[in-house]
């Protein structure tokens, strides 16, 4: 796995034909995430934001948008047009960035993981009480 020690390098270690939607999945995280940390993980860029928000990496012949699976289960009927896996969403080279479902994901995993976030605050602060 190469090392990369910026998600701007990255991608512009990537093909020139995945770049444009790499850097579009990016504009559109931290757009609708806009205090999430960007950080490369896994060899890959990564937003974080009370845990674990998505990932991007473009492969041999596709590019792939991660979520928590958890996330992705609610964009169900929206999905069945793509090849899926657990937790990513595959679009071949040269298709466009589903840009409408890649926000609602990352609006939904924001809420997500604040509604986790605030769970665990409200359990750790009754567990001091007693």
């Amino acid at each position: 796995m190469k090392s990369y020690s910026s998600v701007e390098k990255y991608i512009a270690a990537q093909p020139t034909i995945v770049r444009p939607a790499l850097k579009q999945m990016r504009q559109i995280v931290k757009k609708h995430a806009p205090g999430a940390q960007e950080k490369i993980s896994y060899g890959m860029p990564g937003y974080f934001f009370h845990g674990m928000l998505c990932y991007f990496a473009g492969f041999k012949a596709h590019y792939t948008f991660f979520a928590r699976p958890r996330a992705l289960q609610d964009f169900g009927e929206e999905l069945k047009k793509y090849s899926t896996s657990k937790a990513g969403i595959r679009i071949a080279f040269g298709k466009p960035v589903p840009a409408g479902l890649f926000t609602r994901i990352v609006k939904a995993s924001v809420k997500a993981n604040l509604r986790d976030a605030m769970a665990k605050e409200m359990l750790k602060n009754s567990m001091r009480k007693k």
